[in-house]
């Protein structure tokens, strides 16, 4: 097989790392101005121009083609009929997201590439990434402000790497990180701020409801992410109740929904104020802002303050 890679999976940051690899594996650092180039489908003209061309003062050039979830039907023509005859002289890398599995191509592609996997890490895998990285830079985190960090970031690798050099260059002679030092240099918890959300909204509260949404909109949360995370507690509140239904204690529904107890005892207090109906309507309203947005119908801003109103307008009726 010739020396050309698939690096194929959904973490950008790790996709980027493994082209970044692979091109040093080539080039040596005096080589790589002269004998690298990063493409995308937007200059295919280029792209071909570049792996049809021989390396100049060294053994290799190494091209990199950045594909999307569906590349040009052009392009990828292309792109097989040179791995068909590849040239000794060409590295060819191609990056993609894990969706390009369902493009005709990549059966072909496949067959005559090195594959590397890039695809999300999981939660466990970031919680070491992290702890390793902090260790290298001899500062202390703690078990709670790494929670907090990917509950903040969730899988996006690139963010989070950029938040931990933000870290670490505060900790910068102090040696350790906490809690408040992420909630302030990150942001803090969302899902803490949407259990104070519902229990402002519960509380017809109207200035503490606007007060976090102001807050969430200034750690730069969208609309649609407000309205995902208020979607995901009802949810939430949904598997609580049916857990309490059967009986389950409030220990054995935090191993249940692998949350913190603390977290639990709260939802089961709110839970509470949640019959069947409430739930159901709560559910219609969310499916109906949804899709104002989607359409168009409603400016998002707009369609989430209407929803809110709804909710806290609707709380003395229900």
């Amino acid at each position: 097989m010739s020396e050309n890679f698939l690096i194929i999976g959904d973490d950008v940051y790790t996709r980027d790392q493994y082209a970044e690899k692979i091109k040093n594996k080539f080039l040596a650092k005096d080589e790589v101005q002269l004998n690298f180039s990063s493409h995308t489908d937007e200059n295919i003209q280029e792209f071909n121009d570049a792996l049809g061309t021989l390396p100049f003062l060294a053994d290799k050039r190494v091209v990199l083609m950045k594909l999307g979830e569906k590349p040009q039907e052009v392009l990828m023509k292309g792109i097989i009929a040179y791995l068909e005859k590849p040239l000794d002289t060409s590295v060819l890398i191609l990056t993609a997201p894990s969706a390009f599995k369902d493009d005709s191509s990549f059966s072909k592609i496949s067959k005559v590439v090195k594959q590397v996997s890039a695809e999300n890490p999981t939660s466990e895998t970031t919680a070491s990434r992290i702890r390793a990285f902090f260790k290298s830079e001899n500062i202390v985190i703690d078990d709670e402000s790494v929670s907090l960090i990917i509950e903040l970031k969730g899988d996006d690798t690139a963010a989070i790497m950029t938040e931990l050099e933000k870290l670490a260059a505060y900790a910068l002679g102090i040696g350790k990180i906490v809690k408040k030092d992420v909630e302030d240099l990150v942001g803090k918890s969302v899902t803490s701020e949407i259990y104070d959300l519902v229990d402002a909204i519960n509380n017809s509260d109207g200035a503490w409801v606007y007060s976090i949404i102001d807050d969430l909109y200034d750690q730069k949360k969208q609309p649609h992410e407000i309205l995902g995370y208020l979607s995901w507690y009802m949810r939430t509140i949904q598997n609580v109740k049916k857990h309490l239904a059967a009986g389950l204690n409030a220990g054995e529904i935090a191993s249940k929904l692998k949350y913190k107890p603390g977290y639990v005892n709260r939802l089961i207090a709110q839970a509470k104020q949640y019959p069947t109906q409430k739930i159901k309507k709560w559910v219609g309203l969310l499916l109906k802002t949804d899709s104002d947005i989607k359409t168009g119908l409603k400016p998002p801003r707009i369609a989430l303050d209407m929803l809110i109103a709804s909710f806290v307008g609707s709380r003395n009726k229900n």
